[in-house]
């Protein structure tokens, strides 16, 4: 009867760990997320104007958006995503002439040091290595 318990107790961890895990990803794709902070930056409307960076996610590891003026693109493997790990190093961008290049600039260089994400009710916080905010985002 133990042996029955301690399985079924096992059971019902790695069922609700990976439960987390999908939640973690479903959240991460279902919605389009706004920048909200940029660690070091602390007036956006000043770096980026009205035109808020944005990141999007689709469920088989296609990213979009935009850096306040370009385009941005990318993918990822989808299982990366139900990790919690997250690598924006290598997105593509247009390459357009914009006044807010400076925002641009300290965005890219956040999303090229993203390790690791989290998400906190409606916020998605990236995180580099060391588990340190780098940006974060608000769905939208």
């Amino acid at each position: 009867m133990k042996k029955l318990s301690l399985l079924l107790c096992l059971a019902l961890m790695i069922g609700c760990s990976t439960t987390s895990k999908l939640n973690t990803a479903s959240k991460l794709i279902k919605n389009k997320w706004v920048l909200s902070s940029l660690t070091g930056s602390p007036d956006l409307g000043k770096l980026f104007g009205s035109n808020l960076p944005s990141l999007s996610f689709t469920k088989d590891g296609k990213i979009s958006g935009s850096d306040g003026c370009n385009s941005l693109a990318g993918s990822i493997p989808p299982d990366l995503m139900s990790s919690g790990k997250l690598d924006l190093s290598k997105l593509s961008s247009t390459r357009k002439a914009c006044n807010n290049e400076e925002g641009a600039k300290s965005l890219l260089g956040a999303l090229t040091k993203t390790k690791n994400f989290k998400i906190d009710d409606n916020i998605l916080n990236l995180l580099d290595g060391d588990g340190n905010n780098l940006a974060s985002f608000i769905s939208q």
